[in-house]
């Protein structure tokens, strides 16, 4: 915050008005000992006319002079230069003069004889509030440019705060319409997908289910019609959601695993599969060890067979 510098006495400007030269001498040799400059208007005419020359920075007026008055001249001080402070200086001891001139607002009522303390403490009392006025002014205007500024910049963050909130309401209506778009495109894309898998099961009972019927009546060896049995099989899974199920479980399922866990869950025993797929048994329990342990059930007593026909049930 910006300070007011401190005044010097010889900087001080006092404006002495009184029709009697004794009491001019009387307040300039004080004052003047004590540093300040003074200035001497025997009527309120002269100090009319020397306050339009230059700027005092107090003024000490008699009451009674010829002409105008110093309560008149010090309304006029009031009205004309209300930073300007005025020490009124009677030999009239007047309540009711008091009390019109503390209406005045003046800084100090002095009454004849005037002790030379009493003289430059009211002085110097008077310059100290009008120092301490000036500096609240000063206050209250940084204040009033601050509260002015910060208005400003809340305004504009209001503003700001608002093109934002239009802004998000732009890009929530735009998400909301894309999301409607990618909901009507993915319902396009399950009826097609739907559509799809119809056309697939068609043609696989169309065009090749009944070519597996016949061969299955024909002459076949016993090893030839299994596997006939396992390709009917295997193509009924494909069909069937055990394949989608296992396939989502077991995702890391090698296609030898795959093969074998088919044939498990038709309750085909090692053996069996061993002979079906010309492997060793021991191949096949390393195949089934492995599903286990790919499927979560290692450390789990529930028989491959059961969970695997549960699969084809979800």
């Amino acid at each position: 915050m910006e300070s007011l510098p401190t005044r010097k006495a010889s900087e001080t400007a006092i404006l002495i008005v009184d029709d009697d030269p004794a009491m001019w001498q009387v307040f300039s040799r004080t004052l003047h000992r004590h540093g300040y400059d003074c200035h001497w208007a025997s009527s309120a005419h002269e100090a009319r006319v020397l306050l339009s020359r230059r700027d005092f920075d107090l003024v000490l007026c008699d009451i009674v002079m010829p002409g105008e008055s110093g309560l008149d001249l010090s309304r006029y001080i009031r009205a004309t230069r209300s930073h300007l402070p005025v020490i009124i200086v009677t030999g009239i001891d007047s309540l009711e003069i008091a009390h019109e001139a503390l209406s005045l607002d003046i800084y100090g009522y002095m009454v004849k004889p005037v002790d030379r303390t009493q003289l430059l403490i009211s002085v110097a009392n008077a310059l100290r509030r009008r120092e301490l006025e000036d500096r609240a002014e000063l206050q209250r205007q940084e204040l009033e440019q601050t509260v002015q500024q910060r208005t400003q910049a809340l305004v504009a963050s209001n503003a700001a705060l608002k093109h934002n909130e239009h802004q998000l309401e732009k890009k929530a209506a735009e998400l909301e319409q894309l999301n409607n778009a990618l909901s009507v495109l993915l319902e396009k894309q399950e009826e097609a997908r739907n559509a799809m898998e119809a056309r697939i099961l068609a043609n696989m009972h169309k065009s090749i289910m009944p070519y597996l019927d016949k061969l299955k009546i024909g002459r076949l060896s016993n090893q030839q019609r299994q596997y006939v049995e396992m390709i009917d099989a295997g193509i009924r899974h494909i069909l069937s959601p055990f394949a989608n199920n296992l396939t989502a479980v077991g995702q890391h399922l090698t296609p030898g695993e795959f093969q074998v866990a088919h044939l498990i869950r038709q309750g085909k025993s090692t053996k069996e599969i061993s002979e079906l797929l010309n492997l060793s048994e021991n191949t096949i329990m390393t195949h089934r060890y492995k599903i286990r342990t790919k499927l979560g059930l290692k450390n789990i007593k529930q028989s491959l067979h059961s969970y695997l026909s549960a699969l084809s049930d979800q």
